[in-house]
């Protein structure tokens, strides 16, 4: 049997908009599984959901900035390498890639809003 109260039930709904937010952040780790599922996964979630709760669009918009900052920075570091800076560019690039979407996830699963650092939010 059910023992919550309907007082109880609006935090059942902050804790899955949490994790859908969660889901988005680290549905950018997708494409290191699948290739373009690191853009696809994110970007579908964020459509689904956007129009429940402002939190979720909040996040959802994050992550797509964050998604084309982090192919920006990939080119120009790739682009770089000609100079050498380059080399040392791409691999920072790369593990801010990993690093940002799992600090945003746990963030967001806490019921946090985290900007990752460096992205300018495009949307």
């Amino acid at each position: 049997m059910d023992d919550l109260t309907d007082v109880e039930r609006p935090d059942m709904g902050q804790r899955e908009i949490n994790q859908w937010c969660m889901f988005m952040h680290l549905g950018l780790l997708a494409g290191y599984a699948v290739p373009l599922g690191g853009l696809v996964v994110p970007i579908v979630l964020w459509q689904l959901k956007k129009d429940e709760s402002p939190q979720i669009d909040q996040h959802g918009r994050m992550v797509a900035s964050a998604m084309v900052a982090f192919v920006l920075y990939g080119i120009l570091a790739g682009l770089l390498c000609i100079v050498l800076i380059g080399f040392f560019l791409l691999p920072a690039v790369g593990i801010c890639g990993v690093v940002f979407p799992i600090i945003g996830g746990i963030k967001a699963h806490d019921g946090e809003y985290w900007p990752y650092p460096l992205v300018p939010r495009l949307f």
